[in-house]
């Protein structure tokens, strides 16, 4: 498996005693000023004594991860998921924003200018709310913000591993899954106790600490992360520093006990980011003082029944989701969106067989949306909203020999507009030792969001009765060669975007709004090839992405590019106790939009090169550098939004 990314094939022996229990089964393989040093490093001490006591108690044994995203239970995934583990998060060294993400296939990442602004991914040509995020299956997609994620506020600080699901899963997943989903992991493969401070460029500093334990009847991990920067100016003009700061607190504990495991996950975020106004009829960015501060607590509870020898394991898993964004300007706060999601889920398998497993969840997902702010001349945008969708989910994974097939359905029933039913079929056939076909095709559901029911300003829009979730069909195929230390793989995917709505469609009486279907599609297709081999002492992994993306007029679909990919390049050297990396990751030209005339622009291709180098100068003390966008090209991801130039870190971790 390459370390940058790679296939899940097998299980480690303390999940398969554990799973032996369960399932029965044999498996196979402008914000405050800058932070100084001196509280950065109190902040990593601090954290690390609270964690030792807990720790001190605990006997140690390594394990490692198993994929659950593709069918939310922990078997092998049919068709694939692509991860990135923690070795390749590691050697990228960049905790905070979605840069560690970008190596993933068919993945479009939009930022609006410097560190901590919107950043959108889109897949495989899909809108930016078309990917379900999780957090140890927590959704964190924010439902005051259309129930998309912004990777800007994204913190890597606990997590182990990253689990990548391409194409539509809501027929597992529910709403959102429309075109993939993302699963940030938690759960420790090893005993770490470790405190690293960086600092660098734009008066940049860091502190992260992590402390987990693993045995044969359980784990823990603790993990905290400070993050401060003056940031750079994201408008193309003026010289006003943007900054950005973040804290963020990531527990986890699960128990393995004869009759029931359990899973406990809390973690918490406080971001504060500046951000540049562009108003009208401006429409571009210009240096202002305005910020948005973002916080978010997301927790999870799950206990399974460990019942060796019975067919049927059930298993209850409770998330919970609550978000916070309030918006201020000259200091004064504007307004304010609060989401909230709670999911009770009750999970049944059933193991009919060693090659036959049937899986049936239950789930009801309750939203509620709140925004406050001041009346203006568009209208009161005050308002309290909330829905309620109950769903049934049925899936049957067969292994019949070189042939894996994994068939699935859902239907879910929404409370304030249309039902829907979305489903999956896929498989995997074996057809050489290290070569293998893959397929799938299915489809993904996008419920309304509260704006396209209820718009901004409830007194100024009209809900449509008849409004419809989108609906995404996806087929895909492909060709996996694999060996220990050679990938490659082909895949070539097709989705069609229907029932597509717009939210803001003018009505006969003036000034009121409603949303729509759209009745034309949009269509997207394209080619996916990626690759990692060992060769002569060092690590290559590549990949190139051709995407066709159209709206329903026929129009290039905007920020998605042609052609994307990456490459990067790993050696180590003096006797492993050194590590350098070299990667690029080139983004062609794409379209956007230049809002001062309404016309279409064409945003240039680029490559941001980003190297990185690592020594543990004993076996204790590991000193780290990164350089981003070493060759200092000049990005543009959002029209007139500026991106960070070339930027130097230096790290020194400390393991207890």
């Amino acid at each position: 498996m390459s370390p940058e990314t790679g296939l899940v094939r097998t299980f480690t022996p303390f999940e398969d005693q554990r799973l032996a229990r369960e399932l029965n089964m044999n498996t196979t393989t402008k914000r405050p000023s800058s932070l100084p040093w001196r509280r950065a490093f109190t902040y990593a001490c601090a954290l690390s004594f609270a964690t030792q006591a807990f720790a001190a108690n605990i006997d140690n044994q390594p394990i490692e991860e198993i994929t659950v995203t593709a069918h939310r239970i922990p078997i092998p995934a049919v068709p694939t998921v692509e991860v990135i583990n923690q070795e390749a998060i590691e050697q990228r060294g960049r905790s905070v924003g979605p840069d560690v993400l970008a190596t993933l296939p068919g993945l479009a990442i939009s930022r609006n200018g410097a560190f901590g602004s919107q950043a959108q991914i889109r897949v495989r040509g899909s809108e930016a709310n078309h990917l379900q995020v999780l957090v140890d299956g927590i959704e964190i997609n924010d439902p005051a913000i259309g129930s998309e994620y912004n990777f800007g506020n994204l913190n890597l600080t606990g997590i182990n591993r990253i689990e990548y699901a391409p194409g539509a899963q809501s027929s597992l997943w529910g709403s959102d899954a429309v075109a993939g989903v993302l699963n940030f992991v938690s759960t420790p493969n090893r005993q770490r106790r470790e405190i690293a401070i960086t600092g660098g460029s734009f008066n940049t500093w860091q502190a992260q600490t992590t402390f987990a334990d693993v045995t044969d009847n359980g784990y823990y991990s603790l993990s905290g992360s400070f993050y401060d920067t003056d940031g750079t100016n994201n408008a193309l003009t003026g010289n006003e520093d943007d900054g950005f700061s973040s804290s963020n607190i990531h527990f986890t504990h699960g128990i393995n006990g004869e009759r029931y495991s359990t899973q406990f996950v809390l973690r918490y975020g406080d971001a504060k980011f500046d951000t540049d106004p562009a108003p009208f009829p401006i429409s571009v960015p210009i240096d202002g003082d305005q910020r948005t501060d973002h916080k978010e607590l997301a927790a999870k509870f799950e206990i399974s029944a460990n019942r060796s020898g019975h067919l049927w394991q059930p298993s209850l898993v409770v998330t919970f989701l609550d978000t916070e964004n309030d918006n201020r300007r000259d200091g004064v706060l504007t307004d304010t969106v609060n989401g909230q999601r709670l999911r009770v889920s009750f999970k049944n398998h059933w193991r009919l067989s060693e090659q036959q497993l049937w899986t049936a969840i239950i789930e009801r997902e309750e939203e509620k949306f709140d925004q406050t702010g001041a009346i203006s001349f568009f209208g009161d945008p005050n308002q309290s909203q909330d829905g309620t969708t109950d769903s049934l989910s049925i899936e049957h994974v067969g292994n019949w020999g070189s042939l894996q097939t994994a068939i699935s359905g859902r239907f879910d029933s929404n409370d304030d507009f249309e039902d829907t039913f979305s489903y999956r079929l896929a498989a995997r056939y074996q057809i050489q030792d290290n070569l293998q076909a893959f397929a799938a095709y299915g489809t993904g559901i996008k419920n309304p969001s509260f704006y396209e029911r209820f718009g901004f300003t409830p007194g100024n829009f009209s809900g449509n009765a008849d409004l419809d979730p989108e609906e995404n069909e996806h087929a895909s195929i492909g060709l996996e060669f694999q060996t220990k230390v050679h990938r490659l793989q082909l895949t070539l995917f097709q989705d069609t975007l229907k029932d597509e709505i717009n939210g803001f469609v003018f009505t006969s009486t003036p000034g009121v709004f409603t949303a729509s279907n759209l009745a034309d599609d949009s269509d997207r297709q394209g080619a996916e090839l990626q690759g990692s081999t060992q060769l002569a002492g060092f690590d290559i992994s590549a990949g190139y992405t051709y995407l066709d993306a159209e709206d329903p007029n026929g129009q290039i679909e905007l920020r998605r590019p042609e052609h994307s990919g990456h490459l990067q390049i790993g050696h180590r050297f003096a006797g492993d106790r050194g590590y350098l990396q070299v990667g690029s990751i080139f983004t062609g030209e794409q379209e956007d939009t230049d809002f001062r005339t309404f016309t279409p622009v064409t945003l240039d291709n680029y490559n941001r090169v980003h190297l990185n180098a690592s020594y543990a100068a004993t076996n204790n003390l590991t000193l780290k550098a990164r350089v981003e966008n070493a060759l200092d090209d000049e990005t543009e991801d959002v029209f007139m939004f500026r991106p960070p130039q070339r930027a130097v870190y230096f790290t020194i971790q400390a393991n207890l």
